[in-house]
C-alpha cells in the first residue's frame, strides 16, 4: 500500500496596497484610506511616526476588506506620517505605501470688531482677521440666549481688516459677533467679543 502526502501549497506573499490616503477629518482625527489587496488574507499593518524616518510604531491591523481606518487621540499642529503593508499566513508585504497629514490648529480670535447700520435693513460689521489659517468666518447674532448662525463668508487672504454687509429687519436692536472656523475648531471674536447695532425704522 503506497502512503499518499498531502501537501498545501503556501501563499505568495502580498503585494502593498497601491496607495494610503491620509484626510483630516478635525484636529484630532486623520482618516486613512487604501485599495483592497486580495492576498492580505489576514489583513493589514499599519505604522505610523513623526518624521517618517524613525520611530515607526504599529497603530492598528485592520481585517481582511476594510479599506479604511480613522486614527483619532491625535494632537492639533502635528504632521503625522503613516506606512501601509500587506499581511497572510506567508507574511508582510515586502513594500508598502505612505500617506501624511497635518492636524490642524484653531483660528486666532478676530479682533477690533464694529458695527453699524448702513441704512434700515442692512447692517455693516468690520473686524480685525489675526489668523492665516481660518477656513472661513460664522456671522452670528445673540437669540434667546443662543448665537444663532446668520450666514458664514469665505476666508480673508493673510490677516488684516476684513467685514460684511449682512440683512437685518427694520426697527431691530441685536448683538452680533463674527466667529474664525477651521476644522479645529471655532474662535469667537474678542476685544471686543460683540457688538450692539440697532436699524431705523
Amino acid at each position: 500500500q503506497t502512503a499518499v502526502q498531502a501537501t498545501t501549497q503556501a501563499l505568495p506573499l502580498p503585494s502593498a496596497p497601491a496607495y494610503l490616503t491620509a484626510t483630516v477629518a478635525s484636529s484630532s482625527q486623520i482618516n486613512l484610506s487604501w485599495p483592497t489587496i486580495n492576498l492580505a488574507t489576514n489583513g493589514y499593518r499599519i505604522d505610523r511616526s513623526l518624521n517618517g524616518i524613525s520611530g515607526w510604531t504599529s497603530i492598528a491591523t485592520p481585517t481582511q476588506g476594510s479599506t479604511s481606518y480613522p486614527n483619532t487621540g491625535l494632537s492639533a499642529g502635528t504632521t503625522y506620517f503613516y506606512r501601509i503593508y500587506s499581511v497572510n499566513t506567508t507574511g508582510t508585504s515586502t513594500t508598502y505605501a505612505t500617506a501624511n497629514a497635518t492636524t490642524p490648529t484653531p483660528p486666532a480670535a478676530p479682533g477690533k470688531l464694529t458695527g453699524r447700520a448702513l441704512n434700515r435693513s442692512t447692517v455693516y460689521l468690520t473686524w480685525q482677521d489675526n489668523s492665516t489659517n481660518e477656513d472661513g468666518f460664522k456671522i452670528m447674532y445673540y437669540n434667546n440666549g443662543v448665537w444663532t448662525l446668520i450666514t458664514t463668508i469665505g476666508k480673508h487672504t493673510g490677516t488684516g481688516a476684513w467685514s460684511c454687509s449682512i440683512t437685518a429687519t427694520p426697527g431691530t436692536s441685536r448683538y452680533y459677533t463674527v466667529v474664525a472656523t477651521n476644522t479645529a475648531g471655532d474662535a469667537y471674536a474678542s476685544a471686543p467679543p460683540y457688538v450692539y447695532v440697532t436699524t431705523p425704522l
